[in-house]
């Protein structure tokens, strides 16, 4: 039996980093892109079933554009292809108060299919006589160290001590779990931290399985997958998904920065491009943001953005006037505090005297 194992899809119908086409944020259909690639590798590759563990859309309680475009890009050809879908509640389908799977009760409605399992609590089910344990999110304390079910695989949307969560996800105050409960199980498939990782225990391999997209700058380096158990061998291939790039391109003061040549040593066409300006405020105050955002566009980039990181100058000298204070009483008091002997004091006088 084999299993296709994604997570953290956060479909969402606004994205800073994306612009309109259509009518449609152009990083939600490159996100709904991935969703029709991942659906056909489900028929290609003879998928018995899809578990998604975690977190489809990134509120509770999507639009009802949102909920038909995930049905009509990846639950509709699981459908006519009869292949199972099983969807594990995440931290953005719950606040742990009120649970909310109204998207999904919307997506069975809409699907009229029976082949959908909605995981609320703790579930195990069986594939091809192997047991699988289903943890949803705020509900780890009910993890079996002790595996006494001879339980194969548990999937969850956890975080865990040691992992590492990716940009924008934050580590909560008693949310982490010691990675030791999963030292029986074969396998633990966890969703929640976008950063795709492994880590071993015992005689457990943990699989992060990561977001489906980059969502920022931060993760630009993240390559970004999606799973397939094959249940008689025990193997997990995984397999990579393809987005736009993100680009980050760190222009210096220090640096005398040719900006068609330092363009062309990148790939900009059709990717997202930051131009980040690192030096003094006075230097980036000569820069022609609107210009070099331009010529970044000339390049065919789908989005540019400017974005700039000042570096305090060490040259410059701030002083402020306190009081009856004259300027020459805070330059030998602003001399003193730097330890600067009487001499040297006294040249300077002079030197700003004759200067005035």
């Amino acid at each position: 039996m084999k299993i296709l194992i994604t997570s953290d899809l956060h479909l969402k119908l606004t994205d800073a980093n994306g612009i309109i086409e259509n009518g449609l944020n152009s990083r939600l259909k490159d996100n709904l892109s991935i969703l029709d690639t991942m659906a056909k590798s489900t028929i290609d590759n003879h998928i018995d079933v899809v578990v998604i563990a975690g977190d489809i859309f990134d509120k509770i309680n999507p639009s009802e554009k949102l909920r038909k475009l995930f049905v009509d890009h990846f639950v509709s050809p699981l459908i006519k292809n009869n292949i199972g879908l099983i969807i594990l509640m995440g931290n953005h389908d719950t606040n742990l108060d009120t649970v909310s799977f109204e998207s999904e009760i919307s997506i069975l409605n809409s699907a009229g299919y029976d082949g959908i399992v909605l995981i609320r609590e703790v579930s195990v089910l069986e594939f091809n006589g192997k047991k699988a344990v289903f943890i949803p999110y705020g509900m780890e304390s009910q993890i079996d160290e002790e595996n006494k079910e001879r339980i194969s695989y548990i999937f969850g949307h956890a975080g865990i001590k040691d992992a590492i969560t990716g940009v924008g996800v934050k580590k909560r105050d008693g949310e982490e779990i010691n990675k030791n409960v999963f030292r029986n199980y074969i396998y633990s498939f966890q969703g929640h931290y976008h950063k795709p990782q492994i880590i071993k225990v015992g005689n457990c391999i943990i699989y992060y399985i990561g977001s489906t997209q980059v969502r920022d700058y931060g993760e630009r380096e993240d390559i970004k997958r999606y799973l397939i158990l094959d249940t008689e061998t025990d193997k997990v291939e995984s397999v990579i998904l393809q987005d736009r790039k993100f680009i980050q391109v760190d222009i210096e003061e220090k640096t005398n920065t040719h900006y068609e040549d330092l363009l062309k040593k990148y790939e900009i066409k059709d990717n997202l491009v930051n131009l980040r300006f690192v030096g003094t405020e006075i230097w980036l105050k000569t820069q022609k943001f609107n210009e070099i955002k331009k010529l970044v566009e000339s390049f065919g980039c789908h989005k540019v953005m400017i974005t700039s990181k000042i570096i305090q100058d060490k040259n410059k000298i701030e002083i402020s006037l306190e009081g009856n204070q004259n300027e020459q009483e805070i330059i030998v008091e602003y001399a003193k505090k730097k330890k600067l002997d009487e001499e040297t004091i006294q040249f300077g006088l002079e030197v700003f005297l004759s200067n005035d």
